[in-house]
């Protein structure tokens, strides 16, 4: 069915809400318009830990917002073009204002506080991201489950809403962030394996250090372009090529992971989840996948239809 055509009859469907969505290199970004006719675009994550909107941006959906405000309510969308409102956040609809280390092409950053208290079918193959209240009648038998695992505050609520699951790289199975939203800024050198321009952003997939030298002492086969990745500073980080990667018992690949020291996953991620993390698994893993993410029962399942 053509993607047109596919996304009008999700929309159509009942307990499905499809929303404007635009994939682009594996990252995924939505464009709810305003009831005035004003389009915002966000990139979505569900590894990000806040969601935000420009204050260059907020103040023209907002010509009253204070100067000194830190968050607005969640703007209001038009019927057909809207997106679901930040229902976890301060115990209220609200989101924060601020600029918060957003890339210049994007008005806001929605992550996994927006994400957690719904159920999303990110579809990679037909591009769309819908809303589901109900899912059972779109599995098939090609659908595998994964719990998820989630940090939770001695009250029992999530604290966070990261979500933890395993996946297989070679002989080792190793804990991961499922992070729709990890990003490499390639540089000349990396954008040249992707066909891309020099300083464009592709959806990603990290691995920790230790783990990298563990897979490269492993393997010495596999594909290593040093340099590839652009941060901060004039910092560049190596990318992996990973021929197989199995995930819910799907093996999928090739899978291309950034590298990370160690102290961004094994101390700095993992403070926010249950368990420690190694890595994420972004749309460099994912893009093999129609993925249901169901924050209610902690489930991932994976359909490679």
């Amino acid at each position: 069915m053509p993607l047109l055509l596919y996304a009008v009859a999700c929309q159509h469907q009942p307990g499905v809400k499809t929303l404007p969505t635009e994939f682009q290199n594996d990252r995924i970004y939505l464009l709810p318009t305003t009831r005035d006719g004003q389009v915002v675009k966000f990139i979505t994550d569900t590894g990000g830990g806040w969601n935000a909107i420009k204050r260059s941006v907020a103040e023209k959906l907002d010509p009253a917002l204070l100067e000194s405000a830190d968050t607005m309510p969640f703007p209001h969308f038009a019927d057909s073009q809207s997106i679901p409102n930040n229902s976890i956040f301060r115990n209220g609809n609200l989101v924060l204002v601020g600029d918060h280390e957003l890339d210049e092409y994007v008005d806001g950053f929605l992550g996994g506080r927006w994400f957690g208290d719904k159920v999303w079918e990110f579809d990679y193959f037909q591009e769309t991201l819908a809303q589901l209240n109900e899912y059972r009648a779109r599995l098939n038998d090609s659908c595998e489950d994964v719990h998820l695992g989630f940090q939770v505050n001695s009250q029992g609520a999530r604290t966070m809403h990261f979500p933890r699951m395993p996946i297989k790289i070679g002989s080792q199975t190793i804990d991961v962030l499922l992070d729709t939203g990890a990003k490499a800024q390639l540089t000349e050198r990396g954008a040249g394996y992707f066909g891309l321009a020099s300083g464009s952003s592709v959806g990603t997939s990290f691995i920790s250090e230790s783990i990298f030298e563990e897979l490269r002492a492993q393997h010495p086969d596999w594909h290593v372009v040093q340099g590839a990745e652009s941060v901060q500073q004039g910092q560049t980080f190596a990318m992996i090529e990973v021929p197989m990667v199995t995930v819910a018992k799907h093996s999928v690949g090739p899978v291309w992971f950034t590298i990370r020291p160690d102290t961004a996953f094994v101390e700095y991620m993992s403070s926010m989840m249950d368990q420690p993390v190694y890595g994420a698994l972004g749309g460099s893993g994912l893009k093999y996948f129609r993925l249901i993410l169901d924050y209610p029962s902690a489930t991932a399942v994976f359909c490679i239809d």
